[in-house]
């Protein structure tokens, strides 16, 4: 957050700086002594248009950046999430007792045979 953080405060200063010193030029600065056709008011209002083409490239990149900002703080989420659910699925699997295969085999037969046992003892009692 404190990068994003950082990134908009520059964006600001950025924004404010361009509408302040690049964008601005009124009628009376362009043609202040000087006639309509001189070679001055048509530089003058050519570098306009520019400022005005480059500020509308950098808004389009400005938005694109924002886009793939929040995408990419939208996937980190993500991913914090997931690192967190494998820390708590780790966690589980450690409290778990590990048992050879034979054992388990074992525990679950014997099982088998009470249940069965159980089984004929209740039709007996019927």
């Amino acid at each position: 957050m404190k990068v994003k953080d950082a990134f908009d405060h520059q964006i600001d200063k950025f924004k404010v700086y361009c509408l302040r010193n690049l964008f601005t030029a009124s009628q009376s600065d362009l043609t202040a002594g000087a006639t309509p056709d001189s070679p001055r008011v048509a530089l003058e209002k050519q570098t306009l248009r520019s400022r005005q083409h480059q500020y509308s490239l950098m808004s389009a990149e400005f938005s694109k950046l924002t886009a793939e900002t929040a995408a990419r703080e939208a996937l980190l989420k993500d991913m914090l999430n997931a690192s967190f659910t494998l820390r708590v699925g780790t966690q589980a699997f450690e409290e778990l007792e590990v048992s050879p295969v034979v054992v388990t085999m074992e525990s679950i037969v014997s099982a088998r045979s009470k249940l069965q046992q159980i089984c004929v003892d209740s039709k007996g009692m019927q």
